[in-house]
């Protein structure tokens, strides 16, 4: 593996390029800009869309720059070398205007692709007799123009994996979940992820409503996210962290100058809005029996190491079974979890030595695993990559945000076989305690158990 003392920052391996340039209706060409005063691009999973600014300046007039990029130029963001570069954003100007009066200064705001799906609006009722969630998917982008045929824009293909766009950004040969899951051509519409029988129904869209709030109404019941490729394709998948890490943070206390590039790092443990126990009642049954009470609980043992006990109670009357109320209650902890535990690291650079490709490096990607070692917070262990920021101005930094893998609850994955197998798993594991149990074995084993302000629940998971 490179080391940062082997590697210029802000040499070849790191050069940026920004284009803009030929408008949705096909006119013009894209061209490099070479007037960028500032520039921040911010990528994420469970975000959307990603959105970018870039300041422009010159000795022209701002009315000049103002003329030749109109809302609608087309943008795109390269990082590396010549012949080695990684498309790692495309979007759509969607503002411009003047930040300061005594300058030639513009500032030029947009988002990807994926907001035209956030921006649009049900103009007419319609029913989908899609059978998966992927299909579904299609259909919707077809309707809002974002089809991979013809239309007033690119070619939009949808991809069920990450895989390709993780290594076109990275430009490593990254790393691939351990276990394949369930593919997401095959999850139907109306079954939800902590179901074990699907229940098919037909979908109904309502006036007025924006597309992208329907389909993420849809996708919570599955776990699935959807989100844009670095060549303005998309992906509907779910967030996975059992992989290798491709990248390392390291903070050495009392480390010599220039040996790592971490520029700042915030963290934050808050407890405030999280529960030691999460219980979830619902209604089911049908029949002569009548309906009957449905009852699913999850504990967080972090929370309870703490020594707190303070129970959250939810009425869902969309749970069917017990077992996805207890599905309910664990993705409830994991939201909680995910947002009091924050963990970000601002870096020198936009490329950093890869792990996995021996003196090379990789470019920051989101939905990807990073290995930390912080003296100073005492964290160690593999982490997940939510979210990426590029940013210049005038320092070259990226800064990512991260996760704990065992927090990225999306579906009930407690029965699912090692991949290959083509089955599910066997083993008894009729309690919630027993689960339970499994969940915490499965995260010690595949993650790590982070130190530091996570380690009072090392004992738990033994």
């Amino acid at each position: 593996m490179a080391t940062i003392n082997d590697l210029q920052l802000g040499g070849f391996d790191d050069t940026v390029v920004l284009r803009l340039g030929k408008n949705l209706s096909g006119g013009g060409e894209k061209e490099d800009v070479h007037i960028v005063e500032h520039y921040e691009v911010k990528m994420s999973v469970m975000q959307q869309p990603a959105a970018f600014t870039l300041r422009l300046g010159s000795s022209s007039a701002a009315a000049e720059i103002i003329a030749k990029y109109p809302p609608g130029t087309q943008f795109e963001l390269h990082i590396g070398p010549a012949g080695h570069r990684s498309q790692v954003q495309s979007g759509v100007v969607y503002s411009r205007g003047s930040p300061s009066g005594h300058f030639s200064q513009v500032e030029l705001r947009g988002r990807d692709y994926l907001a035209v799906l956030y921006d649009d609006e049900i103009q007419s009722e319609y029913t989908f007799a899609e059978k998966t969630y992927f299909e579904l998917t299609r259909k919707v982008l077809d309707i809002v123009g974002l089809r991979e045929t013809g239309g007033a824009f690119p070619k939009f293909i949808l991809n069920f994996s990450n895989d390709s766009n993780r290594q076109l950004i990275s430009r490593v040969a990254t790393a691939k979940p351990k276990s394949a899951g369930e593919l997401v051509t095959q999850i139907e519409t109306g079954a939800t992820a902590g179901a074990g029988k699907v229940v098919y129904q037909t979908l109904k869209s309502k006036v007025g409503t924006r597309w992208y709030d329907f389909l993420q109404q849809q996708y919570k019941l599955a776990g699935l996210f959807l989100w844009a490729t670095g060549e303005g394709n998309f992906v509907l998948t779910r967030p996975r962290a059992d992989m290798a890490p491709t990248y390392k943070i390291q903070r050495q206390r009392g480390a010599i100058q220039n040996h790592g590039n971490v520029v700042e790092c915030r963290f934050q443990d808050d407890t405030t809005n999280r529960h030691s126990e999460v219980i979830v009642h619902g209604r089911g049954g049908r029949g002569k029996s009548g309906r009957g009470g449905i009852y699913g609980h999850w504990v967080d043992t972090e929370m309870r190491a703490y020594g707190f006990a303070n129970v959250r109670t939810i009425q869902d009357d969309d749970v069917k079974s017990n077992r996805e109320a207890e599905f309910v209650a664990r993705k409830t902890i994991a939201e909680e979890r995910r947002a009091g535990w924050q963990l970000e690291y601002t870096l020198s650079g936009h490329v950093t030595p890869s792990v996995v490709a021996k003196d090379s490096t990789a470019v920051w990607c989101p939905d990807m695993v990073c290995r930390v070692d912080d003296e100073e917070l005492n964290i160690h262990g593999n982490y997940y990559i939510e979210h990426v920021t590029f940013a210049r101005g005038p320092q070259t930094t990226t800064t990512v945000t991260l996760m704990r893998p065992e927090d990225l609850i999306f579906a009930d994955d407690l029965f699912v076989a090692p991949a290959g197998t083509g089955k599910k798993s066997t083993k008894p594991l009729d309690t919630t305690a027993a689960r339970q149990a499994l969940a915490e074995k499965f995260a010690a084993e595949n993650f790590g158990t982070p130190a530091g302000p996570t380690d009072l629940i090392e004992g738990l998971r033994n």
